[in-house]
């Protein structure tokens, strides 16, 4: 039976073959690995922007059937529990950052909106395409007893 021998080119030829397949799928999967990273960045900070406007019109909206409280100290109220949320969860509202409530009557019920826009920073810099993005969110409750 007949041996056949791996000659030392061969050998070498395959490593170099190994070192451009490197050089060509590292760039992808890193990209694709920081990619991942950058969208549940943001995914994380919208579902802390969702839940700053949600817990900011529970507030507002607890506060609505108290007759001792004015409308400016339950916009205000709102408006801080939605800030404390964000700034709770290591988002502090800063530049580009807005709170607001707003209270109005509709068919007779008092409703209290909150939106907030927070703008997202970048995890990683320059990745991607769109640079500025604000993450907005509002949440709308309506209290049941009419309010004089």
């Amino acid at each position: 039976m007949a041996r056949v021998s791996r000659s030392p080119f061969t050998r070498r030829a395959r490593r170099g073959a190994s070192a451009v397949e490197f050089a060509l799928l590292f760039p992808m999967v890193t990209f694709m690995v920081f990619g991942a990273l950058e969208f549940s960045w943001y995914i994380s900070t919208q579902y802390d922007v969702q839940r700053a406007a949600r817990e900011g019109a529970r507030i507002g909206s607890a506060t609505l059937v108290r007759p001792d409280e004015s409308l400016d100290q339950i916009r205000d109220a709102a408006t801080l529990r939605a800030m404390d949320v964000l700034e709770s969860r290591g988002r502090p509202c800063s530049v580009g950052c807005a709170v607001e409530a707003e209270l109005f009557m509709f068919e007779g019920y008092q409703h209290i909106r909150v939106r907030v826009v927070y703008p997202h920073s970048r995890l990683v810099p320059n990745m991607g395409i769109v640079d500025n993005v604000a993450i907005g969110s509002f949440v709308m409750l309506t209290q049941q007893q009419q309010r004089s």
